[in-house]
């Protein structure tokens, strides 16, 4: 059997009919050449619309990301700033221990 790159073929094997069960293809990741493969195992060639559909919510995800980077980022800030305004400050001579 040959790679999923180098022959057609190999993605009409997945598409066996005989052992599919019932799927919705929503789980399908589309690959950077247009196939998209579902998590049953089923493949085919993705429209222009589900690819433009997988880049939005890849911006959206990456987007939010950045938001709840942002977010940790600012609390760990205040923190920080908390921290500096509110534990005692020693000097060598006055460690507690």
């Amino acid at each position: 059997m040959t790679g999923p790159g180098e022959d057609d073929d190999y993605f009409d094997t997945l598409n066996d009919e005989s052992d599919r069960t019932d799927c919705d293809h929503v789980d399908a990741e589309i690959g950077w050449e247009g196939r998209a493969v579902c998590i049953c195992g089923h493949s085919w060639w993705a429209s222009a619309e589900e690819i433009e559909a997988q880049d939005r919510h890849m911006r959206e995800y990456a987007e939010w990301e950045y938001g709840q980077a942002r977010r940790y980022n600012v609390w760990w800030r205040r923190l920080g700033r908390w921290l500096y305004h509110h534990l005692p400050r020693f000097t060598s001579q006055q460690i507690p221990f």
